[in-house]
């Protein structure tokens, strides 16, 4: 992962694989690019997710869930996160979410 200072973001924290600017360069046609979390909209449809927090080198390496934001005041973010002891898919609830994109056209 990238760690230079983001020019668009104003963050240092290596996040430039994620953020829009260095998306716009990277991204096919068509395919959304990474918003900031705070511009989902409340109720909305089920998007892709990214959050720092998420990775792991065995079940998640990029960091990205399907999910949404809830309708209640302080929004709080619903994922779906594979259980590998269950081996199942689980809903977790929390605000750990740092971006969005809309899922691609047909998923």
């Amino acid at each position: 992962m990238t760690t230079e200072y983001c020019e668009d973001c104003g963050i240092d924290d290596g996040h430039l694989d994620i953020c829009p600017q260095v998306q716009r360069s990277r991204e096919p046609a068509g395919y959304g690019l990474w918003q900031p979390i705070e511009t989902l909209k409340v109720g909305g449809d089920a998007v892709l997710l990214f959050a720092e927090e998420w990775k792991d080198p065995d079940f998640n390496p990029t960091g990205v869930r399907e999910g949404f934001r809830n309708e209640s005041d302080d929004g709080p973010i619903y994922s779906a996160r594979w259980n590998d002891c269950h081996e199942c898919w689980e809903t977790v609830i929390n605000h750990e979410a740092t971006h969005w994109m809309p899922r691609p056209a047909g998923l």
